[in-house]
């Protein structure tokens, strides 16, 4: 990265959010940010037509516009600027809405630290200097198995695959449950979990070594199991080699599934969490607990590190 500092457009109304957020970027250095605020949508346009913003973090409810329809004029306005969205203590949807309509990242006042936010500034502008998908490209790794006529794959990645040496998490599951995933892998990513799913696979790599290695490599296996998932030859290869390779195991039901036989052996003994018979709230808690500790938010890890 460049040694010139980011500068960042913070378009938020509460005042206290606004000092909470220049405190943060203070403290990870200052020299490394330049933030300027904007109370409302209109005075942040403005600036943005000035040129020379290399983030926005926008607040979604503004004295001037109020909800997706905020981030949607500033697209329009500036379709090149990455955006994070700040979101309500309890907008955990609406964040993944905001990231579906077009926004790099989301973060929830209340949980936010200053790590928190370097991070997914800095994460947001990696993003956005990504060239566009092709169509080859979003066709890597696709699965055999995936239904005629489907087109998962046309749901963004929500972030990049982790590609450093420290622990991380190896998620499996079938392309044609994408839409459903992808929700979930953002949620852990927001948690600090680091993880590595198959967006990091290189449009010439060979996709059974590039699987083979990440899983290999990874520190546990994360399995995202339905009836996609189960007619799957690239699922059951992911999961029988993990198995073998002792990798320790949580599998997520997103539906009700009835496993093969085998494949029911061998996962007989991991633990399982069945997201469809329990609340949001409670199983993310049980996500979180089963995974372990060193891929999940402690002091120092970071998703986003390569190192």
């Amino acid at each position: 990265m460049s040694d010139e500092p980011i500068r960042v457009l913070l378009i938020e109304d509460n005042p206290g959010d606004a000092r909470f957020v220049r405190v943060c970027l203070d403290g990870a250095g200052g020299a490394q940010f330049v933030l300027e605020h904007a109370t409302r949508l209109a005075s942040g346009l403005d600036r943005l037509a000035m040129g020379d913003v290399d983030v926005v973090l926008l607040d979604l409810g503004l004295p001037d516009s109020h909800g997706l329809g905020t981030l949607e004029v500033l697209r329009t306005r500036a379709p090149d600027t990455p955006t994070v969205v700040l979101t309500g203590f309890d907008d955990d949807e609406l964040g993944r809405e905001a990231v579906q309509a077009g926004a790099q990242d989301y973060l929830l006042k209340g949980q936010v630290d200053g790590r928190l936010l370097v991070r997914a500034i800095r994460y947001a502008i990696a993003r956005s200097r990504r060239p566009h998908q092709t169509e080859a490209t979003r066709q890597r790794g696709e699965r055999a198995t995936q239904p005629e006529g489907s087109d998962p794959t046309a749901v963004s990645a929500p972030f990049e695959a982790y590609d450093g040496d420290k622990p991380f998490l190896f998620a499996s599951y079938a392309h044609a449950d994408t839409p459903a995933v992808y929700p979930e892998l953002l949620y852990l990513h927001q948690q600090a979990c680091r993880i590595w799913y198959d967006e990091g696979i290189a449009p010439t790599s060979k996709w059974p070594d590039e699987i083979a290695r990440a899983i290999l490599k990874s520190s546990s296996f994360l399995v995202f199991l339905s009836p996609n998932a189960v007619q799957s030859q690239n699922v059951l290869n992911e999961i029988n080699f993990a198995i073998r390779r002792r990798k320790p195991f949580l599998a997520v039901y997103l539906t009700e599934t009835e496993l093969p036989d085998g494949l029911d052996l061998m996962t007989g003994i991991v633990q399982a969490v069945h997201k469809h018979r329990m609340s949001k709230k409670r199983y993310r808690r049980l996500l979180l607990s089963g995974l372990p500790r060193d891929v999940v938010g402690t002091a120092g890890s970071d998703p986003g590190s390569t190192s």
